[in-house]
């Protein structure tokens, strides 16, 4: 079945662009939120109930994932403690004054039942329909330069958005829908069996993971979903 993307998120200036797969009621994915800094070229990426504990960061001169500030005095860190979790390089140009800033995975069967959630203070949230069983829909977020030339993607079947950031530097989402081989979806299920593993048998998990994208090192993000405790 043909999925029909939701409209665009078209933003002229910094700010949030939100979207999830599946329907509010469930199943459903995390919201997922990128954010565009007011007054500098940084990127902020994760989920959005969590962007005040931890969050992946696309800075000019550094990428990473770390606890914020906030989440780094709840945990009670020593001071000097580096709040870096992970690292990134920033990978090869796609095209002149492109590259991927990161690929967000969204697995069928890792969506979870519906919860509730605040309506943002400003912009929307779009909702993605999931595709079928043993597919995912893959969302790349890609960030061209003010001196990018004109990029033509084809072979997706949307876009979430775009915003333009105060330099002029662009961030554009587009999203696709794919099918997963018994390989990839066996890799998947390992994983969010391992993280669920370390979840407290009292406590609910709302979780994702993140390692490196097989086609350039970029960020990849995966939404594991609703994690059950260990019992």
């Amino acid at each position: 079945m043909h999925l029909v993307p939701p409209a665009a998120q078209m933003l002229t200036r910094p700010g949030v662009i939100r979207w999830v797969v599946g329907t509010p009621a469930g199943p459903r994915s995390h919201t997922w939120s990128v954010v565009g800094h007011n007054t500098g070229d940084d990127v902020f990426i994760g989920l959005r109930n969590h962007m005040g504990q931890q969050k992946l960061s696309l800075h000019p001169a550094k990428w990473r994932m770390a606890f914020t500030e906030q989440a780094a005095n709840a945990m009670q860190l020593p001071d000097g403690v580096d709040r870096a979790i992970t690292r990134w390089e920033h990978p090869p140009e796609l095209a002149p004054g492109w590259r991927r800033g990161a690929v967000i995975a969204i697995p069928t069967a890792f969506l979870g039942p519906g919860y509730p959630e605040k309506r943002p203070k400003g912009g929307t949230v779009s909702w993605w329909p999931a595709p079928g069983p043993n597919r995912m829909m893959r969302f790349d977020v890609l960030l061209g330069t003010p001196e990018r030339e004109d990029l033509t993607i084809l072979d997706v079947i949307g876009e979430v958005g775009r915003m333009t950031l105060s330099s002029g530097t662009h961030v554009w989402i587009t999203a696709d829908e794919v099918s997963l081989s018994e390989t990839h979806q066996g890799w998947f299920a390992d994983l969010r069996r391992r993280v669920g593993a370390e979840v407290p048998r009292d406590a609910e998990l709302r979780g994702w993971a993140w390692g490196n994208f097989f086609e350039d090192d970029a960020p990849f993000l995966i939404d594991l979903g609703s994690l059950p405790p260990v019992t």
